[in-house]
Order: structure tokens, then sequence, then C-alpha cells
């Protein structure tokens, strides 16, 4: 039996099932799939989870505080994408530091997290395979992709067949 592309993702997905990721195919979740969880094919984070991890993290802060977090993950601030690339990347390791109004009507701050890093089983760990994302009229599908709480990781292979000797597809 040769191996073939199908048989490599089935077996990470597998493998990352058993190390307790959820998995679900890109089509069932895609803005027209039987459990849409995007509003468009250009859209890379999953809107709800996110917004339910900030919530189950961050239960104790404010609701506008935890609308505020979701807000800055979701809105580019920097022109550059590499500089909003960093941006992104210290809200995700340092958390989101927001002001909100208090009930005393006080201005006060809190520190909103994303991922749940001392206590990774609070996180939501996502594998999806086949799922479409369309920039710029360029439509590209990664193999696999892995979320964390909603948050696009990594397109983690490619598991189409080789197309000469040490050249993949």
């Amino acid at each position: 039996m040769s191996i073939t592309e199908d048989i490599i993702e089935l077996a990470a997905i597998e493998t990352l099932q058993d190390l307790g990721w959820s998995y679900v195919h890109g089509t069932v979740i895609a803005p027209d799939g039987v459990q849409p969880e995007r509003r468009s094919f250009g859209d890379v984070i999953l809107i709800g989870r996110l917004e339910a991890a900030i919530a189950r993290l961050n239960s104790d802060a404010p609701e506008a505080a935890r609308g505020e977090a979701l807000r800055r993950v979701l809105t580019g601030e920097l022109p550059s994408l590499v500089e909003e690339n960093r941006r992104i990347h210290k809200l995700l390791t340092e958390g989101v530091d927001v002001e909100f109004r208090g009930d005393n009507g006080k201005t006060a701050a809190t520190k909103i997290w994303l991922i749940d890093f001392a206590n990774p089983d609070k996180n939501d760990w996502l594998a999806v395979n086949q799922f479409v994302v369309v920039e710029n009229r360029a439509n590209r599908r990664p193999d696999l992709v892995l979320f964390v709480n909603g948050l696009y990781q990594v397109p983690l292979i490619r598991t189409h067949a080789p197309i000469g000797a040490g050249r993949w597809t």
C-alpha cells in the first residue's frame, strides 16, 4: 500500500485528537457550511470561539473590558504587517491591557488573557483540515490548520504528493 496525501493528513488529525485536540473539517465551519464559524472566507479568526475563551479565561473582568480586548485583537492598528504581527504576538503572550469604567464611574484597568499558558486544559484546541482562505482573489487551502481559542496559529502541514526529487507540491 502506498502512502497518500489523505493517509498523512488523517494520521496527523488522529494524532492531534489523541493529544486532546478537537477536530472539524473546514467545510463544516466555512461561511456556507452546516455550522459556520466564519462570516467570509477571508476570516481567519473564529470569533465565537475567541469571544467564549475571553469570557471563560477572564470571568472576573467586566464585560466591557472583555469586549474591548476582543475589539483590539480584531482591529488592525499598525500599517506594517511585520509590526502588526508583533503587536498581536505581544497580546497573545502578555495579555491585553484595557481600561474600562468601573461601577463607581471611575476609570479602571485590567489585563485580559487570550490564552491560558499556566492551565492549557482551559484553552480550546481545534484542528481544521481543508481550511479555505481567500485574500485578494487568491485561494489558499492549507491541509491542516491549528487554532487555539479561535486564533489561527499554524498552517501546520502540506501533505501533497512529491512532484520530483526533493520537491513537494
